[in-house]
């Protein structure tokens, strides 16, 4: 499945601005382009959309879906959420990327491949508590309306083991 198609789908308006000169997401609609030449790579794009999933609908209208940020254009987006709610919601989002990355066929290996956080350096232990604020939020039903059932079954055991798998290693690597 394109992402655009996936996008549709699941409501996420596009647009093809450019984020260096706006947010990634700027309350109304997601940024195609990085630059006037340059398209924003597939797996950012993911990223946001599972930010957009993760989210309150209220904070959809914010720019940056109200988690703030220091970078961006000429000022930072701002935060409408406690430090803790938004390093919560991060975890749940890379949790999620994985997951829809997977649906959408970036296996990364198979099933025993590396899973990518793409913003934590490592799984914490509210990385299964993100699992239920994504239940809790309906997303695993909304990507049940564009996959297969069966295959975001499958392939949620999958992304649950691996986290299961990572939060099982000793914290030095040993």
């Amino acid at each position: 499945m394109k992402f655009s198609t996936l996008a549709r789908l699941i409501g996420l308006p596009l647009s093809r601005r450019q984020s260096s000169r706006t947010w990634e997401w700027d309350g109304r609609t997601l940024a195609l382009m990085e630059s006037s030449r340059r398209k924003r790579g597939v797996r950012s794009l993911i990223h946001d959309l599972c930010h957009w999933l993760t989210c309150t609908p209220r904070r959809r209208q914010r720019n940056e879906f109200g988690l703030g940020t220091t970078a961006g254009p000429a000022r930072p987006a701002r935060r409408y959420v406690s430090e803790a709610v938004a390093q919560r919601e991060e975890e749940a989002v890379c949790v999620l990327s994985c997951l829809v990355e997977r649906l959408m066929g970036f296996d990364e290996g198979g099933p025993d491949g590396p899973l990518i956080f793409y913003s934590m350096d490592q799984a914490s232990v509210t990385t299964l508590t993100c699992w239920r604020l994504l239940e809790k939020r309906g997303v695993f039903e909304a990507l049940e309306r564009c996959f297969d059932r069966e295959a975001v079954r499958l392939h949620s055991a999958w992304v649950l083991k691996a986290c299961r798998r990572i939060l099982a290693k000793p914290k030095d690597g040993h």
